[in-house]
């Protein structure tokens, strides 16, 4: 992760939070900067000639992101203990993503077995955002989703290039665990997973978001 406006990894969630959450109240899940934050994620450049199996719910076999204008990965616990999530910048929040470049050399082999434990996810993100709530159990409308909010500034940032080569052999047997998910965002989003679960990959959740995407080029060879 190169992230700028703060961020990182944060409230991953589990059975224990569950239960915290059945006895008082949800969590709200809230993942990008608020209030003016700014700040530009940096270049992410990573080749691995990686071999990786890992097991269980959202358990991703690689993730790389380049956020300006804060986030990262929040709230993946799931979905039944959420009040609420957003996703993205808020109140002028601005930065841009950079260029992210993933690289599996050949041989390599990355294996997933739980429900949206993808293997790979490769994000460029201006505008804040990145990953929240819990995105294993489908798709969702995010326009119908994620409500406008009218009283704030939107966020604003572009994405940078994404570049995935693989050479390799991905295997994923979970529900809605996908291979290769690539994006690059202006205005801030992501994936997101709200208390319906599933995953959109717009914010819609402040004012007059601006910001373009940068191109997306994936690259497969070797089994998916």
């Amino acid at each position: 992760q190169s992230i700028g406006g703060g961020g990182g990894i944060a409230g991953a969630g589990n059975s224990t939070s569950k239960l915290l959450a059945q006895d008082s109240q949800a969590m709200h899940v809230s993942v990008g900067g608020r209030g003016g934050l700014a700040g530009d994620g940096g270049t992410v450049n990573v080749t691995t000639g990686l071999g990786a199996t890992t097991v269980g719910d959202r358990a991703y076999g690689l993730l790389v992101q380049s956020i300006g204008g804060g986030g990262g990965l929040g709230g993946a616990g799931e979905a039944s203990h959420y009040d609420g999530v957003e996703l993205g910048g808020k109140g002028g929040v601005a930065g841009n993503g950079a260029t992210v470049t993933l690289s599996l050399n050949a041989g390599s082999h990355i294996t997933t077995s739980g429900a949206g434990a993808h293997a790979l996810i490769a994000q460029s993100i201006g505008g804040g955002g990145g990953i929240a709530g819990d995105t294993s159990v489908g798709m969702i409308d995010g326009a119908q989703r994620w409500q406008d909010d009218s009283d704030q500034d939107g966020s604003s940032g572009n994405g940078g290039t994404v570049s995935v080569n693989v050479n390799g052999t991905l295997t994923t047997t979970g529900a809605n665990a996908y291979g290769i998910i690539a994006q690059s965002i202006g205005g801030g989003g992501g994936l997101a997973g709200d208390a319906e679960g599933g995953f959109a990959g717009t914010t819609g959740v402040a004012g007059s978001c601006t910001g373009t995407g940068g191109d997306v080029t994936v690259t497969h060879a070797g089994g998916i």
